[in-house]
Parts: structure tokens; C-alpha cells; sequence
């Protein structure tokens, strides 16, 4: 019987695969500055930052998310971000949740295809939460993302770097499902924690996950502006929810985040936490501009 170190891979080639791998890894990490996302109009843009839809739950308020989408997709200089949980996705033993749900598995990916395509080519990020990959079925997420045109997919953190036609700077834009850090005195705790001691320098920090909303602007100690943003969700009846006592918010299911590029450094970033009248604030700053 033949030796099986006769037939094993040499080791200097498996020293060159295995450093092929890592510098494929390495290039699909983001860049320590951020990714570049070009935004190719002139003037104010508005990003709407939407929270967790949990599309296939029955406490999904889908109509008002629906609306919140096409305000979007008709609003020149808007550009959509989804914060993740797009589906229930259960798996395991919360499978038997479904029991109880109007919504199947199969009305989720259905309606997740309608998500994507819904902005017409306008989602610049779709952030993956933790239902969204749970049973590593996030690759599934991701190709239904992709062919409804979402422009760019990430499993656990991004970093963009907004730049415009004629902006003096770009704006700096930290996204995840979830900051860690948590208070009950503060939803936007985690975030700010993030803005202050997370090293990247971004403008503009969000996410989602605890289906509570919030916003805070900050001055760090080098004078530079953070904006803090905490998103809801549109899933607003949670039995989850209610048997464990917590709030159940009417509001800040989405935020709209305008950046007017020629504005004051304190003006130059708005946040509202109305769709609707984030779309005729913008509409009016680009009239304004002419």
C-alpha cells in the first residue's frame, strides 16, 4: 500500500493556495477609508435609512412600508439603505413561530424580490441582520438583492464614503445591524458609543435590530459632528414584544437622512424621521438650488 505522503499536495504548493486565499480574503475586506459610492446628481440627497421589515411577519405594516418605498423611488436625488431582518426567516425550533403566522417562508422570499425591485436600481446598501443569515441562508438574500439591483450587500458592517458632482468633501457614512452597547435610558446608546470611540470618522452613524428609534447629534472632542441615528422597525404588533414588556413604537420605522453639500458644516446634514416630509424638504432644497 502506497504512503499517502506520496500523493499529498507539496507543500509549497499548498503554501501558495493557502496564500492565494488570503489575498482574496484581504481584497473583499472594505477599505480602511471606506468604500467610494458615487452619487451622480447634483445638489441635496436624501438616504433613506429603512428599519427592519420583517416582510413575512404578520405585524408587518407593509402598506406604510410600500408607501414609504415608492415616496423614495419617485424622489429625484433618494437613494434607499435597508438596515437588515428583511425576512422572519426562522429556523430550528422558531419554525414552529410560522404555525401561528398568516405569512410563510415562501410569502418572504416573494415579498423580499418586491423589496429589491420596488426603488428601481436606487438601493445603494442592503445590510444583512441576523434573521437575514440565520441557517446560512444569507447567499439566498443576497442573490435576490442583487438581481432586483441593489448596488452593493454586506453581511455585518459598511463603511461608505459618499462623494457628488462638485462636493468640497465626502460624507462619511457607518452602517450595521446593530452597534453593540445598550441602555435603558438611551436607544441611541450603542451608536453613540460608536461614534465617539469607534475610530472611523463617519458623519453619519445607523442602524437597526432593537426596534427602537432614536436620533442624536454629537460634537466630539476634535469638533467634528456625528450624527446618531437609531431606526425602528415596520413590524409594529409583537407578540415577542409584548410578552416582554417592552414599547411598542408608533413611530421611526424609517429615517431620511439630507445632505445638502453646499451648506455650513452644522447645517450641511439633516436628519427626519418622516418619510414623506423628508421627500418635500429635499425637493424644496433642490429647487432652492436652481
Amino acid at each position: 500500500m502506497s504512503d499517502p505522503k506520496d500523493t499529498a499536495e507539496p507543500i509549497e504548493a499548498l503554501l501558495a493556495r493557502r496564500t492565494d486565499a488570503f489575498k482574496r480574503k484581504l481584497a473583499r475586506q472594505t477599505p480602511s477609508d471606506g468604500e467610494e459610492v458615487h452619487v451622480p446628481v447634483r445638489g441635496p440627497i436624501g438616504l433613506y435609512i429603512g428599519g427592519d421589515p420583517h416582510l413575512d411577519n404578520d405585524g408587518c405594516d407593509i402598506n406604510s412600508l410600500l408607501e414609504d418605498l415608492d415616496t423614495v423611488a419617485e424622489t429625484e436625488g433618494m437613494y434607499g439603505i435597508s438596515l437588515g431582518d428583511m425576512t422572519d426567516n426562522w429556523i430550528g425550533r422558531l419554525a414552529d413561530l410560522y404555525a401561528s403566522n398568516e405569512g410563510t417562508a415562501d410569502d418572504g422570499w416573494r415579498l423580499l424580490e418586491l423589496y429589491g425591485q420596488r426603488l428601481k436600481g436606487k438601493w445603494l446598501l442592503w445590510m444583512l441582520g441576523n434573521h437575514d443569515a440565520w441557517g446560512r441562508r444569507g447567499p439566498i438574500v443576497d442573490l435576490i438583492g442583487k438581481q432586483s439591483g441593489v448596488q452593493r450587500i454586506r453581511y455585518e458592517d459598511a463603511k461608505l464614503r459618499l462623494t457628488g458632482p462638485g462636493w468640497s468633501a465626502p460624507v462619511r457614512v457607518h452602517v450595521r445591524h446593530s452597534f453593540p452597547g445598550r441602555s435603558v435610558w438611551n436607544v441611541t446608546h450603542g451608536v453613540q458609543k460608536a461614534a465617539q470611540l469607534g475610530g472611523w470618522p463617519a458623519d453619519v452613524l445607523t442602524a437597526g435590530h432593537t426596534h427602537t428609534h432614536g436620533y442624536a447629534r454629537i460634537e466630539r472632542p476634535n469638533g467634528s459632528l456625528a450624527h446618531c441615528v437609531q431606526v425602528g422597525s415596520y413590524k409594529r404588533a409583537d407578540d415577542y414584544g409584548v410578552a416582554l414588556n417592552l414599547p411598542e413604537n408608533r413611530y421611526g420605522q424609517a429615517a431620511v437622512i439630507i445632505i445638502d453639500p453646499d451648506a455650513p458644516e452644522d447645517a450641511r446634514i439633516t436628519v427626519h424621521l418622516n418619510v414623506k416630509h423628508a421627500a418635500r424638504m429635499l425637493r424644496l432644497l433642490r429647487a432652492a438650488r436652481g
